[in-house]
């Protein structure tokens, strides 16, 4: 979703989405059994580079997880959360920071507001992208 949103080429034939982003991902070693391999995305969308994976977010507050995950995307980079901590693992693009709200995209969710659908405590590790 952050990748279409960056508007940087992809290497995918036809409509980029994400179900034809996974198959490209899958051709080019994108996943390492069920885990997904970072900085395999340039193999489908070169221009758009990770900067920092797994950056921890553990023991912050609330108001330091979005004064961090707020100045990244400030900043023009492209930023995941992952939004279940230590209750499982889902990942979520971040779309924007209005005030105090982060804006999600989540194939998992209708909701578009992060912290009203998953408790922030649970926000534990984000990973960014910048498009060059």
């Amino acid at each position: 979703m952050l990748i279409a949103k960056s508007g940087v080429p992809t290497n995918v034939q036809g409509d980029f989405n994400p179900g034809t982003f996974v198959t490209a991902l899958n051709k080019n070693g994108g996943f390492s059994g069920a885990n997904f391999a970072w900085y395999r995305v340039t193999s489908v969308a070169p221009k758009f580079r990770p900067v920092q994976i797994n950056y921890s977010l553990a023991g912050l507050s609330k108001e330091q997880k979005l004064n961090t995950i707020r100045n990244l995307v400030s900043q023009g980079y492209y930023v995941v959360a992952e939004v279940k901590g230590n209750t499982g693992q889902h990942w979520v693009a971040i779309d924007n920071v209005t005030g105090n709200t982060i804006n999600m995209m989540d194939p998992g969710s209708s909701s578009t507001n992060m912290w009203a659908q998953y408790n922030w405590q649970n926000t534990s590790v984000i990973s960014y992208f910048s498009v060059s």
